[in-house]
């Protein structure tokens, strides 16, 4: 078969581009498939100041960077064969490299959007939209995008969804000698979300997740742990909560998340708020609980915590549901609309 390169702006052994090439490695023949990651950094750091240092060097050497990952992959593209190259959200690449890779003989170009335009950084979606009439096909994690998409000028929109990683996500079925306990929150801070989250403060809410200092709520600070969320650890963390609170956030367009295949995969009890796109694949109080308001939120939360069938059930039934959606069956949909 012809050869795939993923290509991200991503540090190496995390993310998307990561799983896939994990489960991709598993399906063809290794020589076939390669990744490119971007340059080491500090992106998982929880200091704001290094955050914004990082930020400043990231754009003042952008188009280097740009110029600098486009020649890796001229140099890796196989000069007689074709490559299909798969982009994620643009790789860092700017417009002008998008649109010289996109006439070279050998190449076929694709994207993957893993969030909504309406949801991405102005550098993102300047880079990332403008250019999507130059792939030969874009694809997207909700459905809804798809006219959306379209839309913006892309010739050829698939769904594709998010899954989760059988390497990384992926845990012993669950049982009930586990002693579940704790409400968790994996993610990053935002002032919608602090503020749907302070009533928790009651139940003992954990977080784990990037920039909680800079909360407005003393608790939620403390509650935060230090260093963000360790590649793995969530898993590891969500199978041993007794609840596990997820959001799909209004600014990203309410879908999905990665987060929803990937806590199911943990063996996780999740409650998350409701959206269309979920219910498409988790049913309700029986495989996640969702809620509407904040008030629906907090009375499902007290439910759960007081009815540890129900939790039990919850974990069993969603792992078993979950289990179709890796990133194997995700890398399998790849490569039947690429080939």
């Amino acid at each position: 078969m012809a050869k795939i390169l993923l290509v991200t702006n991503s540090p190496g052994q995390r993310g998307l581009a990561h799983y896939y090439y994990l489960a991709l490695r598993d399906l063809v023949q290794e020589k076939n498939v390669k990744a490119l990651f971007a340059k080491d950094a500090d992106y998982n750091t929880n200091r704001p100041f290094t955050r914004r240092l990082i930020n400043k060097v990231e754009s003042r050497f952008f188009n280097n960077y740009s110029k600098w990952q486009t020649n890796r992959i001229v140099d890796i593209v196989d000069k007689n064969e074709m490559t299909h190259v798969v982009l994620f959200n643009s790789a860092g690449l700017e417009p002008d490299d998008i649109i010289k890779l996109s006439k070279l003989p050998k190449i076929k170009l694709y994207q993957y959007l893993s969030d909504s335009p309406s949801g991405m950084s102005s550098e993102k979606f300047k880079n990332s939209i403008p250019t999507l009439k130059y792939f030969e096909a874009v694809f997207v994690y909700a459905k809804s995008l798809i006219p959306v998409i379209y839309q913006y000028g892309a010739s050829k929109v698939f769904h594709l969804p998010f899954g989760y990683c059988k390497y990384t996500h992926l845990k012993a079925q669950p049982n009930s000698k586990t002693q579940h306990q704790g409400i968790y929150y994996f993610g990053t801070w935002g002032p919608l979300i602090e503020d749907w989250l302070s009533p928790l403060a009651t139940f003992g809410l954990k977080i784990e997740g990037n920039s909680w200092d800079r909360s407005k709520f003393a608790y939620l600070k403390s509650a935060a742990q230090k260093g963000g969320i360790v590649e793995g650890g969530m898993s590891e963390k969500a199978a041993q909560a007794a609840i596990v609170v997820n959001f799909i956030r209004a600014q990203h367009g309410c879908f999905n998340s990665m987060k929803t295949f990937e806590l199911a995969a943990a063996g996780a009890c999740v409650i998350t708020n409701r959206t269309e796109e979920q219910i498409d694949y988790f049913e309700d109080m029986k495989e996640i609980v969702y809620f509407d308001s904040q008030q629906d939120m907090l009375l499902k939360v007290e439910h759960l915590l007081n009815n540890e069938a129900l939790q039990a059930a919850i974990r069993t039934n969603a792992y078993n549901k979950v289990q179709k959606h890796s990133y194997h069956e995700r890398a399998t949909m790849l490569i039947a609309l690429i080939d």
